[in-house]
């Protein structure tokens, strides 16, 4: 099955939220390959730079049960 992402998200980029599986993905930052040729990146030392490398991946991934995100308690 395939299930769209919501496009509306105020997070998009920081998160994929999967409404119909119940299912969300969030990151703390964007970061594409490409940013590693930018000088503000080889500006940080080596460990600063893995921290940011670590932004190109999920960090949380969220499973909810049915109507968690629909609910307005």
């Amino acid at each position: 099955m395939v299930s769209p992402y919501d496009r509306n998200d105020w997070e998009l980029g920081f998160s994929y939220h999967y409404p119909e599986l119940g299912l969300c993905f969030w990151r703390p930052n964007i970061f594409k390959d490409s940013d590693m040729e930018e000088e503000w990146f080889k500006a940080h030392d080596k460990e600063e730079q893995e921290s940011y490398l670590r932004d190109q991946y999920f960090r949380t991934v969220a499973i909810a049960v049915d109507g968690y995100w629909t609910s307005t308690q």
